[in-house]
């Protein structure tokens, strides 16, 4: 009976947060200090693994690890980044080394900036080049050039860049010549990540490539020495 009671206030619990907080009453709500809160899948999942923990699991046993799966799951899942993300991340990585170095043959050629940015985003399109494109927009509209450079400290692969970028126009040196360098530096790192992204691949293969030839193993070479030595067991008894 109190196994019964339990599942049903989670599944009620489960339900009650499936649906948001009306709009009248989220207006009342402080906006500036408060955490965002988790995607209603995550707290779905986290509702529905209590549910299943208090069921399988006796209470009052059951009650701490429902609790903890219930306020754990949704945090551990937000911290999950997505596919979509790591794939925008992986292609502004590969791009970015043709890229830096074809902004620095359009600047060294005497462009504009804001040309330049439109001639390379046109070439490399993709995500990098969407980026370019808006910050010879905002260039073109008359922004700041360190505010329209700032854009790249929002992509994890442009840090550097844009640090870099970002000394250059602080400092009056010509971009060009940061560019250069940096084409150069991104470059040896990009061969580096992917030497490295190699050796984990073949160290990661060792493993299930030890699991197919096992079996071989024993059947060619353990299971005939272990018959060899019982045969004469065997036939005389």
């Amino acid at each position: 009976m109190t196994t019964t009671f339990l599942a049903a206030t989670a599944a009620a619990l489960c339900t009650t947060l499936l649906f948001r907080t009306p709009t009248d009453l989220r207006r009342l709500q402080p906006t500036t200090s408060a955490r965002p809160s988790p995607p209603r899948a995550h707290r779905l999942v986290a509702a529905t693994a209590a549910c299943a923990l208090l069921i399988l699991i006796t209470p009052p046993w059951g009650l701490l690890p429902a609790a903890a799966g219930y306020f754990l799951i949704p945090r551990s899942l937000s911290r999950l980044e997505p596919a979509a993300t790591k794939r925008r991340r992986a292609a502004i990585a590969n791009d970015l080394p043709l890229t830096i170095e074809l902004l620095a043959a359009c600047l060294r050629a005497g462009r504009p900036p804001q040309q330049a940015l439109t001639t390379v985003a046109t070439a490399i399109q993709g995500p990098l080049g969407d980026l370019l494109a808006e910050i010879a927009h905002r260039l073109t509209l008359g922004t700041n050039p360190q505010d329209a450079w700032s854009l790249l400290h929002a992509e994890p692969p442009c840090a550097a860049v844009a640090r870099a970028i970002d000394r250059s126009l602080t400092s009056g040196a010509p971009l060009s010549r940061t560019l250069e360098r940096l084409a150069n530096d991104t470059r040896q790192a990009h061969h580096h990540t992917a030497d490295q992204h190699a050796r984990t691949i073949e160290s990661r293969s060792a493993l299930p490539l030890g699991l197919c030839f096992l079996p071989a193993f024993v059947l060619l070479s353990i299971v005939p020495t272990i018959a060899d030595a019982l045969i004469p067991y065997l036939t005389h008894p």
